[in-house]
């Protein structure tokens, strides 16, 4: 049975995922720092039932008999085969890695996974993307859209939000997002977002030709791939 440290693991990413070297070292140094005492705590807690776990076969003096004879019992050769006692052939190890994890195994989970601390790991890892692509910049490409006709104001937001943190990754130019008409509510809410975001030009902001939905749908322009807008 293993201990999973859940929300460490995330914390770790999102220091690590920081684009900038200087700004990453400082925030894996601050992470160490916070994660530390938590560790260490799990470690007294996982000695403590080891140890308990070998004890429980020496209580009586037969059991300890046994287990002391294991421990420091001479070489054995059989045959080929030499068997190391056990006082020389173990060791006790602290083993602190990144593992892949079985769901099915029983671990103790220390500090469990909160969505707000996964979707700032998300995040981090978004901005992660965008620097490794602007190392290398993709073709643009010219016009993208996406459809949130029928959905709610509070529904449409974090579409839009992902939507266009695809589409400044993929050095997309322009955009179309076809909102519908009704009696205006979600154009207005997606126009009045678009004008504040960091990856739109707010002076292109404007409603499609008749062609691809007029009033019911908003183009604009985002701002050019290689502008750092990473902070």
């Amino acid at each position: 049975m293993a201990t999973v440290f859940e929300s460490i693991s995330d914390g770790f990413y999102t220091a690590f995922f920081e684009p900038d070297p200087e700004i990453r070292r400082n925030k894996i140094e601050t992470w160490i720092v916070e994660s530390a005492p938590i560790i260490q705590s799990a470690v007294e807690n996982d000695l403590r039932a080891y140890l308990e776990k070998i004890l429980e076969a020496t209580w009586t003096d037969e059991g300890w008999k046994s287990r002391v004879n294991k421990f420091i019992n001479q070489h054995v050769n059989l045959g080929k085969k030499t068997v190391i006692p056990f006082l020389d052939g173990y060791r006790l190890y602290l083993d602190i890695k990144l593992h892949p994890h079985d769901s099915n195994e029983q671990d103790i989970v220390v500090g469990a996974l909160t969505p707000e601390v996964r979707a700032k790991t998300n995040e981090a890892a978004e901005t992660a993307k965008i620097a490794i692509v602007k190392l290398e910049p993709p073709h643009p490409i010219e016009l993208k859209e996406i459809d949130i006709h029928g959905n709610t104001v509070d529904e449409a937001i974090p579409i839009v939000e992902k939507f266009l943190m695809e589409c400044f990754r993929d050095n997309v130019r322009k955009i179309r997002i076809i909102h519908g008409k009704g009696i205006f509510v979600l154009q207005k809410a997606i126009r009045e977002y678009l004008r504040g975001h960091k990856y739109i030009i707010p002076k292109s902001i404007l409603s499609a030709d008749k062609d691809h939905g007029g009033e019911g749908a908003t183009e604009a322009v985002l701002i050019d791939f290689s502008v750092d807008k990473l902070n």
